[in-house]
């Protein structure tokens, strides 16, 4: 397969450029075969791996396609690769989950369930760890009649709202997945979300959106995942206090919302992924003496159009096109108005409405949601100003939260004093802002009288009495120019209410490569010990939406699976005296994070104890020539994860060679074949060829599935020296050289794998090792 970027598709083929489905004939495969300059007989299929709207010229607004394609013949593909026109394509491997075994005061403990906390605990989950998910709020369909309250006019509960219950803030107050993030879990993430119910069109639109309409469902079923594979899921229960004992996490207290009782959990693993308005959460956090520093935020106003004028703004006369007629165009702008100060649109809800999003009594905040039809009169967005820790005025981590708070609190105080009932928000139109600021209005045609749409009734007042003075001054210097990019965006009528404070997390817990947070300050970093506290998620200040949480989430998981799944084949192998030479570390999760990060980890193979690197982690086997002090020509072998690999890495893979690993893999059998597009130039021998193996070994699959990909692998000896069995027989020079070193009780078996070469018409046997490959069977077997 291929995959075949920037496809130019018109708009009348809408329903054949959708990737649910692959397609043999039409628009698409005509357009496919347009841009590679074959005939449309050539393309056996397509079908779209994403599509976007490009409308930079309103003359000529079309749907842009990048496609994965099936060509008829090899050869056909391999020349649409070398003209440069394509890229080689394989579809994701699925995740591969270590089935584990914990005792119930193991389990993990999940604090908070907004997306970071569900897919935490469902990768958990799925691990067989059974996690214990815990939430404040309340579960989605409470929580649904809640928000409904509030919006209508009842007190304010500070346990569920806007910001907390089950879903996160995002759940009613976004809808969108849209995400800058190249993580390698979002594909998985997006998956997820489609199989708990999410519209297939999020695995392909360039701006995925559920709905808030529709994410509740999606929540729940998430949560209905979580409990059928083992987990358990407590609402109403917060994390009030931990206590540790030498620096590892001991005890979590939580404590009923509704009845304030309190238990105490033993518990050695918790992630804290409460989100960015869990202040007392982060107080709490401070008080442990868990290391936190400041983070830059931003801080601003939603501001309301007609969408109709948002529509016709960016699409022209094709806003009237059946395939954009029921559709709500976006936008998305920053304007740099001086060395410090930036504007910018954020989290932009075409068709919605602003929301009531405070957490706090006497407190104001806004935000903006969608619903899946995004079929509401007003477009708004976040019209944000950067907020940095020089603003904060204090050297507190959490000064910026306290700041935060502070214009939260102004707002509400300034709305009731101008007539507004509790919880209403200050607004001003557009123009009257700029009149206020001392800047000329819009001289272009303006928008009809825009009705605000924020639930609990907005108050007309001066903007520069609620929000700061440098982010009044900002927004004042933007929107002129703003109104160059986007016509009508600084009308007159259009309206702004503030405020808008809590697009990001104003602290940052940090954290190491195992994720893990650690105890002190700043110079504790380097000398961070295994806390058994995870910090995950945007309140952390690890993610910016919806789908980055997710990822986020599942990343944090990974560690602890990790951790976990050494320590279970720890057991398993009994009390065996660890060699002297791995002291350095018999962590897997450490050697996870030193091959994420491009460094070399040794560990133990079936055949002879290996130094490896994760070959989507580092662009070439350099590490391992400067360790082995190996000439670089000399190509290395990769271990994979299954036969299926034989078809991703290897190029026209004969029959035979599927035979045999499917006879001897998991096993001392090593092929070599012709490489695919997926592997790069740099672990390619000058013939063009790769060495696959699946090892029969734990520890090395284990290391594979963690990473998420193949491990370019060579044994663990100086060049010219004897392979080891065993760590206790690594030179100081790999173990000096080697990030990590994991090993323990297991030893491989110090004999060389049989080395087949299956690049001709029969397998042609380059080393005997132990598996018996005989030339005549294989034959036989072709």
């Amino acid at each position: 397969m291929i995959r075949v970027p920037n496809v130019r598709c018109s708009l009348d083929s809408e329903r054949e450029t959708r990737g649910d489905a692959p397609f043999t004939e039409g628009a698409l495969v005509r357009a496919v075969a347009k841009k590679l300059d074959v005939s449309p007989s050539q393309v056996l299929w397509v079908r779209t791996l994403r599509r976007s709207i490009d409308a930079r010229k309103k003359s000529d607004v079309h749907f842009n396609v990048t496609a994965c394609a099936c060509l008829r013949g090899e050869q056909a593909e391999a020349a649409a690769v070398q003209s440069g026109k394509a890229q080689a394509y394989r579809e994701p491997a699925p995740l591969a989950f270590p089935q584990l075994n914990v005792s119930d005061e193991s389990r993990p403990l999940v604090v908070g369930a907004g997306p970071a906390g569900l897919f935490c605990a469902l990768y958990l989950a799925h691990a067989g760890l059974r996690p214990l998910l815990v939430e404040r709020g309340d579960a989605v369909e409470e929580r649904m009649r809640i928000v409904n309250a509030f919006n209508e006019g009842a007190p304010l509960d500070v346990h569920t709202n806007i910001q907390f219950g089950e879903g996160g803030a995002g759940t009613f107050s976004d809808g969108k997945l849209t995400t800058n993030t190249k993580h390698p879990l979002t594909p998985y993430a997006l998956q997820w979300f489609v199989e708990a119910g999410a519209p297939q069109d999020i695995l392909w639109d360039a701006k995925p959106h559920i709905g808030s309409d529709v994410l509740p469902g999606v929540v729940r079923s998430l949560r209905e995942r979580i409990i059928d594979l083992g987990g358990e899921v407590r609402f109403g229960t917060q994390l009030v206090d931990a206590r540790f004992a030498e620096g590892r996490l001991r005890e979590a207290v939580l404590e009923d919302v509704h009845t304030g009782e309190r238990s105490v959990m033993p518990v050695a693993r918790m992630v804290v992924a409460c989100g960015h308005s869990a202040r007392d959460t982060f107080e709490a956090i401070r008080a442990w003496g868990l290391f936190m520093e400041q983070k830059p935020f931003s801080m601003g106003v939603r501001i309301e159009h007609p969408q109709a004028l948002i529509n016709q703004s960016q699409w022209g006369s094709a806003a009237s096109h059946p395939a954009l007629r029921n559709r709500a165009a976006d936008y998305k702008m920053a304007i740099h108005v001086n060395k410090r100060r930036s504007a910018y649109t954020f989290c932009m809800c075409p068709g919605g409405t602003v929301v009531p999003a405070a957490s706090e009594e006497h407190s104001v905040v806004t935000n903006g949601m969608s619903e899946r039809a995004r079929d509401g009169r007003n477009a708004n967005a976040a019209l944000l100003v950067n907020v940095d820790p020089a603003d904060f005025g204090s050297s507190d981590p959490l000064a910026g939260m306290y700041l935060q708070r502070e214009v939260e609190q102004r707002a509400f105080r300034v709305a009731v004093e101008a007539g507004g009932a509790p919880y209403s928000a200050p607004a001003q139109a557009v123009g009257d802002f700029l009149a206020s600021m001392h800047r000329p209005a819009s001289k272009g045609a303006g928008c009809s009288n825009v009705q605000p749409t924020y639930a609990r009734g907005v108050v007309q007042v001066q903007l520069q009495d609620v929000l700061p003075a440098f982010v009044c001054e900002t927004l004042a210097d933007a929107l002129p120019q703003m109104e160059a990019r986007l016509h009508g965006f600084a009308s007159p009528q259009a309206v702004m209410t503030a405020p808008e404070t809590r697009s990001s997390s104003p602290v940052r817990m940090c954290r190491g490569n195992d994720c893990q947070a650690f105890l002190g300050t700043e110079a504790s970093r380097n000398r961070a010990g295994a806390t058994g506290v995870y910090p995950c998620g945007e309140g952390a200040g690890y993610a910016g939406g919806i789908v980055s949480a997710a990822a986020d989430g599942m990343r944090v998981a990974q560690c602890i699976v990790s951790e976990l799944a050494l320590g279970s084949a720890a057991e398993s192998a009994g009390e065996g005296a660890c060699d002297e030479a791995c002291a350095k570390s018999t962590d897997v999760a450490k050697a996870v994070a030193a091959l994420r990060a491009g460094k070399a980890v040794a560990f133990p193979t079936d055949t002879v104890f290996g130094l490896g690197v994760a070959v989507e982690h580092v662009s070439s086997p350099e590490e391992l020539y400067r360790i082995k002090r190996r000439p670089a020509n000399k190509p290395v072998a990769w271990l994979v994860r299954g036969v299926h690999d034989l078809g991703v890495y290897g190029e026209s893979v004969p029959a035979y060679a599927y035979d045999l690993a499917q006879r001897h893999w998991p096993g001392a059998l090593t092929l070599i074949v012709r490489a695919s597009d997926a592997v790069p130039q740099a672990y390619q021998s000058a013939q063009g060829t790769i060495a696959l193996r699946m090892p029969d070994s734990a520890v090395s699959r284990q290391l594979m599935d963690l990473v998420g990909c193949p491990l370019a692998t060579t044994s663990a000896n100086v060049s010219g020296e004897d392979a080891p069995a065993s760590a206790s027989a690594l030179s100081s020079a790999v173990v000096s050289g080697a990030a990590v070193v994991v090993g323990g009780s297991v030893r491989a078996s110090g004999v060389a794998s049989t080395v087949v070469d299956c690049t001709g018409d029969a397998p042609r046997i380059v080393r005997q090792g132990t598996v018996e490959v005989k030339a005549k069977t294989a034959k036989a077997d072709q």
